[in-house]
């Protein structure tokens, strides 16, 4: 960690950096937990960043603007629609307006004043530690300790077939999407053993997590890692048959069939994410064709309810969001993500693109196939990455040379 710390640009023994560092070990490593803490954190945190709103580049700003535009209108035309106005309408305005804002100027802190080398490096701490809270929890679980979870997530629950297929509910899994195939980007920089580690240990996770979400996004950060790199380096070949032995001795160790789980894997990928998500689909479809694409509201939902409390909230958020703001707000929301895919292929057929350039790419094009299936976006705490690869676009979209630094996992 002080090797870490030692790269940032700033005064890492600052107030703000070590709540800064804090804040941010919570958010991805324990998201949508230990709230009362966050809360004073992100308050002291805003108090030090919210200068940065006058930094904002022109670009920034007028994509936040669209988005708020967008926001007001659709709030407007479906107040009158909404099942629960009084409970929808706050969180529409924190989830679009108030959070956009608060990750788009701690993204411009950060960028200023961390090197690229740093951020990275920080982040590959907290996803080696999130890793760590899987296992974990896993073994917290089987020896009787379920009450500690209780203080991590909402009824933690841990499911172990008789064909070898496991799966334990936690919230790090949103976090993880983005970070692993991320650091899948990262073997032209790390040494083979650390880049087999730690490759090994994606891959342990992902299969006994239970979340396809994750098992999908390590398969993207591979497919982009050869992708990407025009082909996986030849050196890394005296590694690969160990590395897969001792990945499936482990987990024959523990009575998991990874070819049962992959199994059960690319059925739920061919039927749409399970039958919960496919009459998702076609009722939100329903609904896109009703109102001719425009948009029926924020705050409203189709006649299918998936949670009494929240009714306007689906799964399949990118459906969803084309159903309440209309194809023009998905795309106006969808900006900051448009706008950093454009900038990465303009780098990569230029030859130009580097493996920070491919480590947030990885991450952001992960997380987007993600919330086809999963609401992460209306979470506070997931937004973080989709905003931080948008500035971190923004500020390297012509800087190449600043970027090629020695990098040592």
């Amino acid at each position: 960690m002080a090797e870490i710390l030692r790269l940032n640009k700033a005064k890492i023994g600052s107030l703000s950096n070590v709540v800064l560092l804090t804040t941010m070990f919570l958010v991805v490593v324990f998201p949508n937990t230990f709230r009362g803490i966050k809360v004073g954190l992100f308050g002291l945190l805003f108090l030090y960043i919210h200068s940065y709103f006058f930094k904002m580049p022109k670009k920034v700003s007028t994509v936040y603007l669209a988005g708020i535009i967008i926001t007001f209108i659709y709030l407007f035309v479906g107040l009158s629609k909404a099942q629960k106005p009084l409970d929808s309408t706050p969180q529409v305005i924190l989830v679009y307006i108030l959070s956009p804002l608060f990750w788009l100027l701690l993204s411009l802190y950060v960028i200023k004043n961390f090197s690229i080398n740093a951020i990275i490096k920080i982040l590959n701490v907290y996803a080696i530690a999130g890793s760590i809270t899987v296992l974990i929890a896993i073994w917290l679980y089987n020896h009787g300790y379920k009450e500690i979870l209780d203080y991590i997530i909402e009824n933690p629950n841990q499911a172990f077939t008789e064909a070898g297929v496991t799966g334990i509910r936690l919230n790090v899994y949103g976090s993880l999407v983005f970070l692993f195939p991320a650091s899948l980007q990262l073997s032209y920089k790390f040494k083979g053993i650390k880049f087999i580690f730690l490759t090994l240990l994606i891959l342990i996770i992902a299969i006994v997590s239970g979340r396809d979400s994750l098992r999908l996004s390590v398969l993207i950060g591979l497919f982009m890692l050869v992708v990407l790199n025009r082909g996986v380096p030849v050196k890394y070949s005296v590694y690969i048959i160990p590395a897969i032995f001792v990945f499936l001795l482990i987990l024959d160790y523990y009575g998991i069939s990874i070819s049962n789980t992959m199994s059960q894997f690319v059925d739920k990928i061919e039927a749409g994410g399970g039958t919960e998500r496919t009459d998702q689909y076609y009722y939100l479809l329903e609904g896109i064709d009703n109102n001719h694409l425009l948009g029926s509201g924020h705050g409203v939902g189709v006649s299918l309810v998936r949670s009494p409390d929240y009714p306007w909230r689906y799964e399949l958020l990118s459906v969803a969001t084309i159903y309440r703001v209309g194809i023009i707000g998905f795309l106006v929301y969808a900006l900051p993500a448009i706008l950093s895919t454009i900038t990465f292929i303009k780098k990569f057929f230029t030859n130009s693109n580097t493996s920070y350039d491919n480590y947030f790419f990885a991450g952001l094009i992960s997380l987007c196939v993600a919330s086809f299936t999963n609401n992460y976006f209306e979470s506070f705490e997931f937004q973080w990455g989709y905003f931080f690869v948008f500035i971190y676009f923004i500020f390297y979209s012509n800087k190449t040379a600043s970027l090629k630094q020695n990098f040592t996992g």
